[in-house]
Parts: C-alpha cells; structure tokens; sequence
C-alpha cells in the first residue's frame, strides 16, 4: 500500500526551503525545520505561493553514520541552521570555533539517542554579542569521533 504525504505551506518572506543531494530542508518562519530524505520524494510541485511535495511512504531510517551536514543558509546573516546525525546514543558536543581556535559558542553538551538533530545558532557568542563577519568552524564531538564543517558570517 502507497501512502502520500502531502504538506502544504505559505513562503513569506522569512520561508526558506534548502536542499542538499541527499537531504531537503524547509523552515517557514520561526518554526522548527523540517527534514525529508530526497530518497523519500518523489516529485516536488511549487505553486505560488504554496508547495506540495509527495513522499514514497518510505519510513525514514535510523542513520547508517556519524554525519554532519553543511550548515544552511551558508553564508549566513543573521542565523544558521546546524544539522547532524548519529547512528547510536552517545555523548554529543557542539561546538563553534572561530579560525583561531577559540572557542565562540557551546550549542548543545549532552546525551543524545540515535537520530536527527538541528540547532539554530544565532550568530552570537558566549556573551550574546553577534560575532564579526568571517569563517567559522562548527564542531560535532560524537563519542570519540570528530566532524567539523566550514560556516560563512557575513554582515
């Protein structure tokens, strides 16, 4: 049996849909975002100003690996979605680090089970002051494995 998933939405101005080769990201307003595999979808169909997309029904699996997405939007101005995955529970760090090795900002320190995750960081560091225009690096600490990627600030 086929099931579809249909979600429909509005852009306005503070809509964004994002995507990657393996992964759609679409976040309306302030809400959280909300993630389908492209495995997942069949077709996409933008109809102003409402978008439909239509799932295969597939049941998103437990991630296979420790994987950390490309922050987006990147670069960003004034915040940016941070995306990763883990195929187990474990400890879990998130970090942002400027070019220099200092640490900005500790997004999440914690446990975490098997799953999806996504942060927004606002751009701000430990003191809530908007950091300057330049390269970041976000820092995922899973167990004993590391993955960083590369963020733009751009004012």
């Amino acid at each position: 049996m086929r099931r579809t998933l249909l979600i429909c939405f509005f852009t306005l101005a503070t809509g964004m849909i994002s995507a990657q080769t393996d992964t759609m990201y679409i976040q309306v307003g302030i809400e959280p975002v909300k993630t389908y595999l492209v495995s997942q979808i069949d077709s996409i169909t933008f109809y102003l100003p409402v978008t439909a997309i239509e799932t295969t029904g597939k049941q998103m699996d437990q991630p296979a690996n420790f994987d950390l997405l490309q922050n987006f939007p990147n670069p960003f101005n004034p915040s940016t979605i941070i995306q990763f995955n883990l195929p187990a529970a474990g400890k879990v760090q998130v970090k942002i680090f400027d070019l220099n090795g200092s640490m900005i900002r500790e997004l999440f320190k914690g446990e975490k089970q098997a799953g999806n995750y996504s942060y927004q960081w606002d751009g701000k560091d430990l003191r809530g002051v908007t950091i300057a225009s330049g390269v970041y690096l976000c820092l995922v600490q899973f167990n004993n494995s590391f993955l960083s990627k590369k963020m733009i600030y751009l004012k």
